[in-house]
C-alpha cells in the first residue's frame, strides 16, 4: 500500500467520527478533510488530528460562531 494510500484511509477514519448534518457540520466535515491532509504531508503545517480539529473549527466559527460539532466517539 503506497503512503498516498495510507493518508487517504487515515482522513477517512477520522471522517467517520463526523456525521454530516447542517451546512455548518458540512462545512466543517470539508475544512476538517483539508487540515487533516495538510497534518500528514512531508511539510505539514498543521501538527497533529486534534490541531487539525482546532482549524477547522476556527474555520467554521468565522460564519457560525455558535457553532459545536457533532463527532461521535470512537469504539
Amino acid at each position: 500500500m503506497s503512503l498516498s494510500e495510507l493518508r487517504t484511509r487515515a482522513v477517512a477514519a477520522e471522517l467517520e467520527r463526523v456525521p454530516r448534518g447542517g451546512l455548518d457540520q458540512n462545512i466543517y466535515r470539508s475544512a476538517l478533510q483539508n487540515c487533516l491532509m495538510n497534518s500528514m504531508g512531508k511539510d505539514a503545517q498543521i501538527p497533529s488530528i486534534a490541531a487539525a480539529h482546532d482549524a477547522a473549527l476556527r474555520a467554521v466559527r468565522q460564519y457560525y460562531p455558535d457553532f459545536e460539532p457533532v463527532i461521535c466517539s470512537e469504539s
